[in-house]
Protein backbone atom coordinates (compact mmCIF):
# COMPACT_ATOMS: atom_id res chain seq x y z
CA UNK A 1 0.00 0.00 0.00
CA UNK A 2 0.85 3.63 -0.36
CA UNK A 3 1.97 6.51 2.44
CA UNK A 4 -0.78 7.80 1.33
CA UNK A 5 -3.68 5.95 3.57
CA UNK A 6 -6.48 7.73 4.76
CA UNK A 7 -5.95 6.88 8.49
CA UNK A 8 -9.61 7.58 9.72
CA UNK A 9 -10.79 4.82 6.81
CA UNK A 10 -8.42 2.00 7.89
CA UNK A 11 -9.45 2.38 11.68
CA UNK A 12 -12.89 2.49 10.86
CA UNK A 13 -12.79 -0.82 9.05
CA UNK A 14 -10.86 -2.57 11.61
CA UNK A 15 -13.18 -1.27 14.43
CA UNK A 16 -15.82 -2.43 12.30
CA UNK A 17 -14.62 -5.52 11.56
CA UNK A 18 -14.16 -6.56 15.22
CA UNK A 19 -17.40 -5.20 16.16
CA UNK A 20 -18.94 -7.49 13.95
CA UNK A 21 -17.29 -10.31 15.96
CA UNK A 22 -17.22 -9.10 19.43
CA UNK A 23 -13.25 -8.41 19.60
CA UNK A 24 -13.85 -5.83 22.55
CA UNK A 25 -10.29 -5.50 24.20
CA UNK A 26 -8.60 -4.71 20.91
CA UNK A 27 -11.46 -2.43 19.93
CA UNK A 28 -10.74 -0.68 22.97
CA UNK A 29 -6.76 -0.53 22.53
CA UNK A 30 -7.46 0.73 18.84
CA UNK A 31 -9.72 3.38 19.82
CA UNK A 32 -7.56 4.48 23.17
CA UNK A 33 -4.71 5.25 21.06
CA UNK A 34 -6.43 6.65 18.14
CA UNK A 35 -8.19 9.18 20.55
CA UNK A 36 -5.41 10.77 21.57
CA UNK A 37 -4.90 12.02 18.18
CA UNK A 38 -4.37 15.37 18.88
CA UNK A 39 -2.38 16.72 15.98
CA UNK A 40 0.63 16.72 18.12
CA UNK A 41 3.47 13.96 17.87
CA UNK A 42 2.52 12.91 21.40
CA UNK A 43 -0.87 11.95 20.43
CA UNK A 44 0.93 9.96 17.29
CA UNK A 45 2.81 8.63 19.69
CA UNK A 46 0.47 6.95 21.90
CA UNK A 47 -1.47 5.92 18.60
CA UNK A 48 1.57 4.41 17.56
CA UNK A 49 2.40 2.27 20.72
CA UNK A 50 -1.70 0.93 20.28
CA UNK A 51 -1.20 -0.35 17.03
CA UNK A 52 2.09 -1.85 18.18
CA UNK A 53 0.39 -3.76 20.80
CA UNK A 54 -2.32 -4.84 18.54
CA UNK A 55 0.15 -5.97 16.24
CA UNK A 56 2.37 -8.03 19.02
CA UNK A 57 -0.65 -9.46 20.96
CA UNK A 58 -1.87 -10.62 17.42
CA UNK A 59 1.56 -12.10 16.86
CA UNK A 60 1.40 -14.00 20.10
CA UNK A 61 -1.48 -15.62 19.16
CA UNK A 62 -4.46 -13.65 21.64
CA UNK A 63 -6.73 -12.95 18.92
CA UNK A 64 -6.69 -13.96 15.71
CA UNK A 65 -6.30 -11.24 12.75
CA UNK A 66 -7.13 -12.36 9.15
CA UNK A 67 -4.39 -11.60 6.16
CA UNK A 68 -6.04 -8.29 5.37
CA UNK A 69 -6.30 -7.04 8.55
CA UNK A 70 -2.76 -7.96 9.70
CA UNK A 71 -2.03 -5.43 6.29
CA UNK A 72 -4.11 -2.64 7.13
CA UNK A 73 -2.46 -2.87 10.82
CA UNK A 74 1.06 -3.20 8.76
CA UNK A 75 0.27 -0.32 6.63
CA UNK A 76 -0.58 2.20 9.92
CA UNK A 77 2.25 1.59 11.67
CA UNK A 78 4.15 1.69 8.90
CA UNK A 79 2.55 4.94 8.17
CA UNK A 80 2.37 6.84 11.41
CA UNK A 81 6.36 5.85 11.88
CA UNK A 82 6.79 7.55 9.01
CA UNK A 83 5.04 10.52 10.20
CA UNK A 84 6.72 10.54 13.39
CA UNK A 85 10.40 10.31 11.68
CA UNK A 86 9.49 13.36 9.51
CA UNK A 87 10.81 11.40 6.32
Amino acid sequence: MSDQIDIHDEVTALLNAWCDRRMYKEICTLYNGYSCMNGLTDGWELFLQSLRRLRSNAFRGEFDLPPNEQERLDDLIRVVSKALSGR
